[in-house]
């Protein structure tokens, strides 16, 4: 058990009156998520299911940025969702931001996955103090990650760190009203709402003002402003799960030395050749 606070989005993005262009990348699910804030504001934001992450995000990187006119080499830091999530996408996502930070010299931040979600929901008008807001994941094998937050009147305040667990498990643990967010409460809606009736409120990704991506830079903002940054060697993903839990030895053995770090390497030769980029002094 833990107990860390976490500011709602208008509050981070206030914080983020003087940073420059974030861009935001959330990869762990079917859903690919970007978003783009800058100067303490929203610029622009996409959302939408992909086939693969490593052959869509590219060019949805690139529409972000056309939405927004804004340039590849005017960005202050790219953030990536770390996780818990898809061990793919995690990967795929997290050596695209490693790729773009370490050719284009841009700050890099690692956020929590659950924490952006739940940063989302406490901007719904149901998100009231004491409410708990579980975002929740499909972890497969009949179980989903998760964490717990409770809404106060300031903040959201994380009282579960991230785990694995069965809907039932999860339920067992909320005492009052719940707002379950995130593809996992989609997938085990029916379980959740059998468990605890009229207290669970189960939204679903059109009832956010805000997507997974722009929390996730969002959050990288605050960050920035207190000059809290992460390294871009030494980032990793959260899985919670284990790889070899979920993949096997020889499978999981393969994703850790070659998905996320060829990506990367691709990334970093395609990105240190184009005359988009401007070498920072």
């Amino acid at each position: 058990m833990i107990s860390r606070g976490l500011f709602r989005v208008e509050q981070l993005l206030a914080a983020s009156r003087s940073v420059g262009p974030v861009l935001g990348l959330e990869t762990g699910t079917p859903i690919a998520s970007l978003g783009l804030i800058a100067d303490g504001g929203p610029l622009a934001q996409i959302s939408r299911p992909v086939n693969s992450h490593g052959a869509k995000l590219p060019a949805m990187v690139d529409e972000l940025l056309d939405q927004a006119a804004v340039r590849i080499d005017q960005l202050a830091a790219v953030a990536v969702g770390i996780g818990p999530g898809s061990f793919t996408g995690l990967r795929i996502g997290l050596g695209y931001a490693k790729g773009l930070a370490w050719a284009g010299r841009l700050a890099i931040l690692g956020i929590n996955s659950l924490d952006a979600l739940a940063v989302g929901a406490a901007s719904h008008p149901t998100a009231r103090p004491g409410t708990i807001i579980c975002p929740v994941l499909d972890a497969r094998k009949g179980e989903v990650y998760a964490a717990l937050y409770e809404v106060t009147t300031t903040a959201v305040e994380k009282i579960l760190d991230d785990t694995v667990v069965e809907p039932g498990g999860l339920t067992a643990r909320i005492g009052g009203e719940a707002i379950f967010v995130g593809e996992g409460a989609s997938v085990y809606g029916t379980q959740l709402t059998d468990a605890l009736g009229t207290r669970a409120n189960i939204l679903d990704d059109g009832e956010q003002q805000y997507s997974r991506g722009m929390m996730v830079a969002a959050l990288a903002g605050a960050r920035i402003a207190n000059q809290d940054l992460d390294s871009v060697l030494k980032l990793q993903p959260s899985y919670v799960r284990s790889l070899e839990a979920a993949l096997g030895g020889r499978a999981a053995a393969s994703v850790a030395t070659a998905g996320m770090e060829a990506l990367w390497s691709r990334k970093k030769r395609r990105l240190s050749s184009s005359t988009q980029l401007v070498t920072r002094n």
